[in-house]
């Protein structure tokens, strides 16, 4: 019988008669498959990579300022990661209702986010939830959601420091006013002569007048984009704006490939000054900054770089013998993963 249904069918699409058979595609294979995302909302498409998104629950507070000193990775940021494993015992952006006075610190982490992800002010309060969604500029909507998007401040280091956050570091931050040594990345025209250090990272790859003056990067309703071109993917130039769904532009996404390895357990703080190794940031400039590498996908020696391969192995590519892949965000927006 299954063989006359088969021939039955077969004549049915040669005639023109009847629907199509569905085409099978093979399944996705593991670490590649997104994150369930909630039903009111479509699963990210393909220009959408999913990774760990941290949220820093302490560490050197935001206080307000000019963006005329150094910047600091502070809490309250978001940070994204290329491995899978736990990193100074900072959650997944998912979404989690913390109590606010246990641990006591919680309270400094209240004051930033207040209850723009959730929760009571009185006993409660969340964090964001990233998870399948894409961070765009909402400095004045922050925890705003968005079809496949979450409301948050996109910042960029202004600051002179030589380490991380160098000039030209995009930052993902739950508040909504911009820290000192940091700017929003609002597409303001800057005077060359009054930041010079930014200047020297970014140039005019958002515009302005070369030697005179240059604009910031503009995230407000966007998500960056990777730079480059990926594999089936369209490019991505700097600075590109680029139209769709969800609004993109252009930057370059670089991976740590020095500083420390990052411990399992802590507080949920990040080194305020300084890199740890497998740490992805958004950066502005064309020019990579010593100790990180663009990610291309590249492949590197396993031998060359085994803290690196020890830390995010194949999940990339690679054979995981001689060679390990970095990331290849080029042409994608980064989305949450869920734990």
């Amino acid at each position: 019988m299954a063989s006359i249904r088969a021939f039955l069918r077969s004549l049915q699409r040669l005639l023109g008669l009847g629907s199509p058979e569905p085409e099978a595609h093979p399944a996705p294979g593991p670490g590649t498959q997104e994150p369930d995302v909630d039903a009111f909302r479509p699963a990210p498409g393909p220009t959408t990579k999913a990774m760990p998104q941290l949220v820093a629950l302490s560490g050197e507070f935001p206080t307000r300022g000019d963006g005329g000193t150094n910047a600091y990775f502070t809490l309250a940021m978001v940070q994204t990661f290329a491995g899978l494993s736990p990193a100074f015992g900072a959650p997944r952006a998912e979404g989690q209702v913390l109590q606010l006075s246990n641990p006591p610190s919680n309270q400094a982490l209240f004051s930033v986010f207040g209850t723009s992800f959730g929760g009571d002010a009185i006993r409660t309060f969340g964090i964001p939830n990233l998870v399948g969604r894409a961070a765009i500029g909402e400095p004045q909507q922050v925890g705003s959601f968005g079809q496949g998007t979450l409301g948050l401040t996109w910042l960029i280091s202004t600051g002179p420091s030589t380490l991380a956050p160098e000039p030209g570091t995009l930052a993902m931050f739950g508040g909504n006013y911009a820290p000192d040594g940091w700017a929003f990345c609002d597409g303001s025209t800057l005077a060359v002569a009054q930041w010079v250090p930014l200047y020297e990272a970014i140039g005019t790859a958002f515009g302005g007048s070369a030697g005179l003056d240059f604009m910031l990067p503009d995230l407000n309703g966007a998500a960056p984009v990777g730079a480059g071109q990926g594999p089936g993917r369209a490019p991505v130039a700097l600075g590109q704006q680029i139209a769709g769904p969800i609004p993109g532009l252009g930057v370059n996404y670089l991976i740590s490939i020095e500083g420390p390895v990052p411990p399992s357990s802590g507080s949920g703080a990040f080194p305020d000054t300084g890199q740890f190794l497998g740490q992805i940031i958004a950066y502005g400039g064309a020019q990579v900054p010593a100790g990180w590498a663009l990610c291309d996908g590249s492949l590197w020696q396993v031998s060359a770089n085994e803290p690196l391969f020890d830390l995010i192995g194949t999940i990339y590519g690679g054979d995981g013998k001689t060679s390990f892949a970095l990331p290849d965000l080029r042409g994608l927006m980064v989305t949450g993963l869920a734990s």
